[in-house]
């Protein structure tokens, strides 16, 4: 008998520990979301637009040809008489 009343108390802690939750859950949420204005105005000074000017690129340099052997070679043929 004297468990019964323990998991009836037990149930009834549980279900108002599970409404504070949900009502502190739900209260963050509502806050979350209010309305948030600032008293503060700001404003917008109307300026004259600027043409946007094209940006003007050097070429790239011409690549270097590595094909091209950087050694000389010392012609060694003995010329005919």
């Amino acid at each position: 008998m004297s468990n019964n009343i323990s998991n009836q108390q037990k149930f009834k802690q549980m279900k108002t520990l599970k409404l504070a939750a949900f009502a502190l859950t739900l209260g963050l949420f509502a806050a979350s979301c209010g309305d948030t204005t600032n008293t503060e105005e700001t404003t917008i000074v109307d300026s004259p637009a600027v043409e946007a000017q094209p940006e003007v690129v050097e070429p790239a340099p011409t690549p270097v040809d590595t094909t091209v052997s950087t050694t000389t070679t010392v012609d060694t043929t003995v010329a005919p008489k």
